[in-house]
C-alpha cells in the first residue's frame, strides 16, 4: 500500500485540538492477488474505543463490494504518529436505512495506548457553533480545518434520507471518514461529503462546505458491533 505522509503535531498546538487529533487515523483498503495490489483506496477514520474499533466512511469500499469478504482484502489503519496496524471490516452501512456512509473496522492487535475520541452529542449543535474537522487528505495526516456549523438537520436529495450536519469546512480527497469536533474537542460528526467541488492543482476539493453524519447516528450503527467485543 502507498505510504502515509506523517505530519507531526506542531508545538504550541491548542491542547484540545492536539488531543482530538491523536484519535484520528488514516484508513487504507486494498484487494491483492499474489501480494500485488489490484485496487487500492484510502480515507480517514477515528478511534471509537480503546479496544480498537474505528469508524470511517462506507464509500471507501465502493470499489470492493464484490470482494469485501474475500481473502485478498486488506485493511490498514495508520495512527496519528504513523504507527500502522492491520484491521478487519465488521460492517458497513450500504444497506442500513437509518445511517448513511458509515463503516466499522477493528484493529486486529490494538496497542495499549490507543487514544479513542471523546463522544459528544450532535443534538446539542446550533447554527454558528465553532467546530473543526480533522482528516488525512491525499494520505497526509493530521490536517485540521476550522469552521462553524451552518445548519443541522439537513436532508440530501438521495437516500438514505437522514438529517446531516452542514459546516463551513473544506474537504479534500481522503478526508472522508474523518471527524468533526466541537469546541470542547468532542466528536460530533463523521465526514461524509461536500457541497460544491472543484478539481485544481491539488486534486478534488470542496469549494464551499461539508456534510457530516451526526455522531449519534454513527454510534447507533456501531453499537451492535462493539458491545461485548474484546
Amino acid at each position: 500500500m502507498a505510504a502515509v505522509t506523517c505530519n507531526s503535531l506542531p508545538d504550541g498546538l491548542d491542547p484540545v485540538i492536539r488531543q482530538a487529533a491523536e484519535s484520528v487515523v488514516t484508513v487504507q483498503v486494498a484487494y491483492t492477488l499474489k501480494e500485488h495490489p489490484v485496487v487500492e483506496t484510502y480515507a480517514s477514520g477515528f478511534v471509537v474505543n480503546a479496544r480498537g474499533h474505528v469508524a470511517t466512511s462506507a464509500h471507501l469500499l465502493n470499489g470492493f463490494r464484490h470482494v469485501l469478504r474475500k481473502p485478498g482484502m486488506r485493511y490498514r489503519v495508520t495512527l496519528f504518529d504513523c504507527r500502522t496496524y492491520e484491521a478487519e471490516l465488521l460492517s458497513e452501512s450500504e444497506h442500513a436505512g437509518f445511517v448513511p456512509d458509515t463503516a466499522i473496522l477493528k484493529i486486529l492487535a490494538p496497542p495499549d495506548n490507543l487514544m479513542p475520541v471523546a463522544i459528544g452529542n450532535s443534538d446539542d449543535l446550533k447554527k454558528g457553533d465553532p467546530v473543526f474537522a480533522i482528516g488525512s487528505p491525499h494520505l497526509s495526516n493530521n490536517a485540521v480545518v476550522p469552521g462553524e456549523v451552518l445548519e443541522t438537520g439537513v436532508f440530501q436529495k438521495k437516500p438514505p434520507l437522514v438529517p446531516l450536519i452542514q459546516a463551513s469546512t473544506v474537504i479534500n480527497v481522503g478526508a472522508s471518514g474523518g471527524a468533526l469536533f466541537d469546541a470542547s474537542g468532542k466528536v460530533v460528526g463523521l465526514t461524509a461529503s461536500c457541497l460544491g467541488a472543484d478539481t485544481g492543482p491539488a486534486g478534488f476539493a470542496c469549494i464551499r462546505n461539508g456534510f457530516f453524519v451526526p455522531i449519534d447516528l454513527v454510534m447507533k450503527f456501531a453499537r451492535p458491533f462493539i458491545i461485548g467485543a474484546r
